[in-house]
């Protein structure tokens, strides 16, 4: 059996060049200002992160493309994916995931470099061994990152990027 399935909707045909295992994770974008340009990150098979685009819903006659923007081998094959964006046209996109061996890890994308490991990845944010807590948040002044830490493993720590460039870490509770 090929791992490329077809999955067809009432308007319109996407075709999926990977395969989804049950309990697959996924985040998902949407700029307003723009059509409802959206953006969706999910861990396929063998836990390779994939970004899935399109302008608005499927069902609505949307197509959408996908691309492998994290190959596998590096996320934890359960791992859970947050996404925040900020800036005009998705001018600023993170994606955070678990990486194999429990680090909190940030893809950093901009216009003019696509997808690169993003700073938070030299912090060495250790996550409680099969945690699936994790959580993103931005308000266009900087990034919460909220996890599972080996070193507070009953509350939530969070990693704040603050206005001057430096991510800083506290528990929640």
């Amino acid at each position: 059996m090929s791992s490329e399935s077809l999955i067809r909707s009432s308007r319109s045909l996407i075709k999926m060049t990977h395969r989804l295992e049950v309990g697959s994770t996924a985040a998902a974008i949407v700029d307003v200002s723009n059509n409802s340009d959206t953006r969706i990150y999910y861990l396929a098979a063998g836990g390779a992160i994939h970004e899935s685009g399109g302008v608005g819903p499927v069902a609505l006659g949307a197509s959408y493309s996908d691309q492998v923007i994290l190959s596998s081998g590096i996320a934890r094959v359960d791992s859970p994916i947050a996404a925040v964006t900020w800036g005009e046209g998705f001018g600023e996109i993170r994606i955070y995931y678990i990486s194999q061996d429990n680090y909190v890890c940030e893809l950093r994308y901009d216009r003019g470099s696509g997808f690169v490991a993003g700073d938070l990845d030299r912090r060495h944010l250790q996550t409680v061994p099969e945690s699936h807590l994790l959580y993103a948040i931005t308000n266009n002044r900087g990034v919460r990152v909220g996890f599972q830490s080996v070193d507070a493993p009953r509350s939530i720590t969070e990693a704040t990027y603050t206005a001057e460039g430096t991510w800083v870490t506290s528990q929640l509770g």
